[in-house]
C-alpha cells in the first residue's frame, strides 16, 4: 500500500509505502495496530499514523470496529486513515508552519466512512484550528451522472455563461442523495465533512463536462476561501487530462494498494508453506488453489 502527493512547480513530497501481512491482521487487526503504533522509528507508516493521533486527539477507540470485519474493510478503513494521517504528517512534520502558503487538493470526497464520529470530529476540529486550506475534488458524483439532477445542472451550465463557483443547494442535494449522512456533514451520524460545491473552470472544452469540476469545501472555509481555492484550481486544470488535475492525476498513479487482497493473501499463505513444507507441498497447493478457482469461475 502507497500514499504518495504531487506538488506543482518542481515541488516534491516523499511517498509512504507500508506492507500489509494479511495472516497478522486477520489474527487480531488490533493488535496488528497497536504493534505497528509502537514502531514509529522503523516504520513511515506508523510515524505518520503517531503524528496523526497526536495532533488531532484520535484515537484507536475512535477507529470503531468495522475494520475488524474482515481484511477488505481493514484494508479500505486502514488506507483512508492513512491518507489523513499522510496529510497532518505533511502539515506538522514537513511543511511546518510553511504549510499555510499551500492547497491541499484530495483526490476524492472529503469523508470517511466506517469510524466513530469521533473520528471525524476531531479530524475536523483540526483542520479549523490550522485554517487549513483543504479541498476534495470528485471526478465523478450523481449531480451530473444520474436522472433528473444532471438534467438540472446541464440546463445551469446551458443558462450561465463564463466561470463560477456554488454550493449545490439542498433541494438537489436531496434528489442526488437518498440518504441524509451522504450529503449533510451537520447531520448526526453523517460520514461526510464538507460543503458540496460545482464549478466551471473552462466555458469552452471539446466536453462540457471536462470544464466542471465537483469539490467539497471544509465548513471553516469562507466565500473568499472558496474562490482561491477555485482560480488555483483552474490554473492546474487541463483538457490533457479530460479536464482533471494533472497533479491528482499524477500522484493517483503512484498511490495504490499493489495486489487484489485474494492474491496477496495467497502469495503470503504460499510462502509460509513452503517455508515449513518444502517447495513441491506449496506447488501442490498452489495447483489445488488454481483448480479451485477454474471451477468456481465455471460455476
Amino acid at each position: 500500500m502507497r500514499v504518495a502527493a504531487v506538488g506543482v512547480n518542481g515541488f516534491r513530497l516523499p511517498s509512504i509505502s507500508h506492507l500489509l501481512p494479511g495472516c497478522a491482521v486477520l489474527k487480531d487487526p488490533r493488535k496488528y495496530l497497536e504493534d505497528l503504533l509502537a514502531r514509529s522509528r522503523e516504520s513511515p507508516a506508523s510515524d505518520a499514523l503517531n503524528t496523526l493521533f497526536q495532533a488531532t486527539g484520535i484515537s484507536l477507540e475512535d477507529l470503531g470496529e468495522h475494520y475488524a470485519k474482515d481484511l477488505k474493510a481493514f484494508v479500505g478503513v486502514f488506507r483512508d486513515v492513512l491518507e489523513w494521517a499522510y496529510l497532518v504528517w505533511v502539515v506538522e512534520r514537513v511543511l511546518v508552519k510553511d504549510y499555510r502558503k499551500y492547497l491541499f487538493v484530495k483526490d476524492g470526497r472529503l469523508a470517511q466512512m466506517g469510524v466513530k464520529d469521533e473520528f471525524r470530529t476531531k479530524l475536523q476540529k483540526y483542520f479549523k484550528e490550522k485554517n487549513l486550506l483543504l479541498v476534495g475534488v470528485s471526478k465523478r458524483s450523481r449531480l451530473l451522472a444520474e436522472g433528473l439532477t444532471s438534467l438540472v445542472m446541464a440546463k445551469l451550465f446551458a443558462e450561465v455563461r463564463g466561470t463560477f463557483l456554488l454550493q449545490v443547494p439542498e433541494a438537489l442535494m436531496e434528489k442526488a442523495y437518498r440518504y441524509e449522512r451522504q450529503w449533510d456533514a451537520d447531520f448526526q451520524g453523517a460520514f461526510v465533512m464538507g460543503t458540496r460545491c460545482v464549478a466551471r473552470l473552462f466555458e469552452n472544452t471539446f466536453s462540457p463536462r471536462e470544464g466542471i469540476a465537483i469539490l467539497d469545501l471544509p465548513p471553516h472555509l469562507n466565500e473568499k476561501d472558496a474562490i482561491r481555492v477555485a482560480k488555483s484550481l483552474k490554473s492546474h486544470r487541463s483538457v490533457l487530462y479530460k479536464g482533471s488535475l494533472g497533479p491528482i492525476v499524477e500522484a493517483h498513479g503512484k498511490a495504490s494498494v499493489a495486489k487484489p487482497l485474494a492474491t496477496s493473501m495467497e502469495d503470503e499463505v504460499l510462502a509460509r508453506l513452503r517455508e515449513s513444507f518444502g517447495e513441491e507441498f506449496a506447488r501442490k497447493i498452489a495447483e489445488w488453489l488454481r483448480l479451485a478457482e477454474r471451477e468456481v469461475g465455471r460455476g
